[in-house]
């Protein structure tokens, strides 16, 4: 048995992409943010292994998955894990994901600001609230976090989409 969960965790891990950028990324922000990680794994070893892999486990303060809690995103519940080991309120942070349905809608209803990361510029969804920040690449959230940067950055709030040069929410009528 240890075998295949063993292999299914090697498997599992080649598929995930995590960009060269990223990691130092994720340090930048470290010093100056608190960082968590949400997931919807379902084998909390594999999630906590790619992290390991990549270099960045030990920069999230919490990393709660799916298969350790018992519930997936959009639940409420998943969010309230992580908000709870951070000891923030949903307000106070920031949910960083690429699912409009799970990660967007789950952060919403919760009254937590989301930054979608929608890399193929895709319309939203039907039935979605604009998100809070829309961005092509974990990159960008750093000019969203840091004000020194936020004068000159591209990734503008999601309210202010009228302003926008793309159609990143355009709708067909």
């Amino acid at each position: 048995m240890d075998t295949l969960i063993e292999t299914h965790r090697r498997e599992l891990s080649k598929a995930v992409e995590f960009p060269p950028h990223h990691g130092p990324l994720l340090r930048r922000l470290a010093e100056r943010h608190r960082l968590a990680v949400v997931s919807n794994f379902d084998y909390t070893p594999t999630a906590i292994g790619i992290l390991k892999q990549a270099g960045v486990a030990d920069l999230f303060e919490a990393i709660v998955v799916s298969a350790e809690v018992g519930w997936r995103k959009p639940r409420r519940e998943i969010f309230d894990v992580a908000l709870t080991e951070l000891g923030v309120r949903p307000a106070e942070a920031l949910f960083v994901g690429d699912r409009a349905d799970i990660d967007v809608v789950g952060a919403q209803d919760i009254g937590m600001p989301v930054a979608w990361i929608n890399r193929a510029a895709e319309p939203l969804p039907d039935g979605i609230a604009l998100p809070s920040y829309e961005i092509r690449d974990l990159a960008e959230l750093e000019k969203i976090l840091d004000p020194a940067m936020r004068a000159s950055s591209r990734s503008v709030p999601a309210s202010q989409e009228g302003e926008r040069s793309d159609r990143r929410h355009d709708r067909p009528s």
